[in-house]
């Protein structure tokens, strides 16, 4: 039996990295570009073997334009993977998100994210949640996104509790 956290993370490492941490590193990337350009098709600088093999295992697809995610759900999980790598290792909570960009995948993509570390009640996330908005360098989107996965969460009580007198 798996939770929906094992099941994806079962899925990632038997489809995408299988083993090989430069494949994932390349899919990742390719997510990342793909995601802040804007385009369906683009062509990814990396390991051409690692194309090949990812083309045959059906991630990705390629046509004369270029390179393709066949499938949105990996590129959602490989956008959460950027997000939560980038959060584990930040310096401040500015540098995440300019680390992570704004493009719009990546916003929905921290949206779910987060959405998950409530749905786990991850300690450090509503750590995270209250430093954002107290802080008056962070974009007020980025503050839009976080609010909307807030009150989307079981969170939503202890949150209002908190931030009473602020919202008030």
């Amino acid at each position: 039996k798996l939770d929906y956290i094992q099941f994806k993370n079962k899925l990632w490492n038997i489809i995408i990295k299988k083993s090989e941490p430069e494949r994932e590193n390349s899919f990742l990337n390719i997510a990342f570009e793909r995601a802040n350009k804007g385009c369906f098709f683009i062509t990814p600088s990396c390991n051409k073997d690692t194309l090949i093999d990812l083309t045959k295992d059906g991630v990705l697809g390629y046509e004369e334009a270029g390179y393709f995610i066949t499938h949105d759900i990996y590129e959602e999980w490989a956008l959460e993977k950027i997000i939560y790598r980038e959060f584990i290792n930040k310096d401040n909570n500015k540098s995440f998100f300019n680390r992570i960009g704004n493009s719009l995948p990546i916003r929905r993509c921290f949206r779910n994210w987060l959405s998950e570390k409530l749905l786990l009640e991850d300690t450090d996330i509503k750590v995270f949640i209250e430093e954002i908005i107290d802080d008056t360098n962070i974009e007020t989107f980025w503050k839009d996104e976080l609010f909307i996965s807030v009150l989307l969460s079981d969170y939503a009580k202890t949150f209002f509790d908190i931030f009473e007198e602020e919202l008030l």
